[in-house]
């Protein structure tokens, strides 16, 4: 795939590098997760994979493992980055080109309300799951 990065990047597309991880205590399972969020991330609207590097998976303590990919990537524009961000929660991220990204007001807001989404559905879960023990617990 020949892409002319320079030129995707003057029509407002945004270069970046970016880490995902995966960790857990199934070293098949961690790997397995990685390459789906990978593949899923290459299968993105407005989204261009131009490198990825998936590492081996690596012992952190007894029985928890860690496997990672570095990516090489393009996003059109602040509004996409913003989305595969939220959806994807790297672990590291290099804008490498442009220098300075002008925003609109609209992606700004659209980007800002995918995280209180994002925000909202992991306090709502940890809620909920606070609930379930605390009435599992009130039964036992």
């Amino acid at each position: 795939m020949d892409i002319d990065i320079e030129e995707k990047v003057e029509n407002g597309w945004i270069h970046y590098n970016m880490v995902l991880e995966v960790q857990g205590n199934d070293k098949k399972h961690i790997k397995k997760a990685l390459k789906l969020l990978v593949d899923k991330l290459g299968k993105e609207k407005g989204t261009i994979t131009l490198k990825k590097k998936i590492a081996k998976a690596e012992t952190l303590k007894e029985n928890w493992f860690s496997v990672f990919a570095d990516l090489e990537l393009l996003s059109k524009g602040y509004d996409n980055l913003s989305k595969v961000c939220v959806q994807f929660s790297p672990s590291s991220l290099e804008i490498l080109a442009p220098a300075e990204i002008s925003v609109k007001a609209v992606e700004l807001q659209t980007a800002m309300l995918d995280m209180a989404g994002m925000i909202a559905t992991l306090v709502h879960t940890a809620y909920m799951a606070r609930n379930q023990a605390l009435q599992q617990a009130a039964q036992d």
